[in-house]
């Protein structure tokens, strides 16, 4: 029999039995439930005080750069430098904002990737369960496994969890498109399932679809040169890395199929934007 289980319905969640080291016998645990309040209770501590400060970019960018170049080697699309930097700046943002004011960017940028302030007060209190980005579920997850993962994150993240942080990015990214062209990308369910099968085909264990131009540009590149100048962490400046990535597209362009041309049309006019704001010509 489930011992006392938590009432997951409702306005907020009664704090009993919350405590992951309280020592008592059940078949029901902290990592079972879909509802993320009872584990934001038990480890917002340790993802505050621990692993928030560690993912930010002094920690996070150079081991996701080196982690994207295999993991997406691994999945069947080697990357060009400049591609994976793009695809590491937006997952190294995704990263900051989880404390956004910590890192310096704030509430209005990080929207519901803001986790901070979730776990400052008490989780339990909050009247709906929030969607959580699903890096931050998985590095909880592996807190409830081995406490000592709090303080090691990009271990993690740059390993068993980059699948987790990538569907994360693809989402992220979608919603970046979208907004700043102006394109229909498709509904929630179809870019729901567009990220995971990204994340799937980053995944060993999963890998079903291999990766190629259009997985990879879309969202991940697009998305990603729109905050490139929020992460000036890497050699290239902004104006430098888009004229470069128009580069590499316009040589992979010599060898892709007909039905990728309006994705390669639709990555050459977010450089034209940026062209545009920063007054350089990148050839495209």
């Amino acid at each position: 029999m489930i011992e006392a289980p938590l009432p997951l319905f409702g306005s907020g969640i009664s704090p009993m039995n919350t405590s992951a080291r309280a020592g008592w016998n059940s078949l029901w645990t902290l990592t079972d439930t879909p509802d993320p309040r009872p584990m934001m209770y038990v480890y917002g501590d340790d993802l505050l005080l621990h692993t928030f400060p560690r993912v930010r970019r002094l920690h996070a960018y150079k081991p996701l750069l080196q982690a994207t170049y295999e993991h997406f080697r691994t999945g069947g699309f080697d990357l060009f430098e400049p591609e994976a930097e793009i695809i590491a700046k937006l997952m190294t943002l995704l990263l900051e904002f989880a404390a956004p004011v910590d890192s310096g960017h704030g509430y209005a940028n990080a929207g519901r990737y803001a986790i901070a302030p979730m776990l400052i007060n008490n989780p339990l209190d909050l009247n709906a369960a929030p969607e959580l980005p699903r890096w931050v579920i998985e590095m909880m997850r592996s807190i409830d496994a081995k406490a000592e993962n709090a303080r090691d994150p990009m271990t993690l993240l740059a390993g068993s969890l980059y699948p987790a942080l990538a569907y994360d990015a693809a989402r992220f990214a979608f919603a970046l498109v979208e907004r700043e062209t102006g394109e229909n990308l498709g509904n929630d369910a179809e870019q729901e399932q567009y990220a995971t099968e990204l994340a799937q085909s980053l995944d060993q264990q999963t890998r079903t679809i291999p990766l190629d131009f259009s997985r990879v540009y879309l969202p991940l590149i697009a998305g990603g040169l729109f905050v490139s100048e929020q992460m000036p962490i890497a050699r290239e400046s902004p104006q430098e890395l888009a004229a470069s990535i128009s580069r590499i597209m316009n040589q992979r362009a010599q060898t892709l199929p007909d039905e990728t041309l309006p994705l390669v049309e639709m990555t050459r006019g977010v450089i034209a934007r940026m062209e545009h704001k920063y007054g350089f010509r990148s050839g495209a």
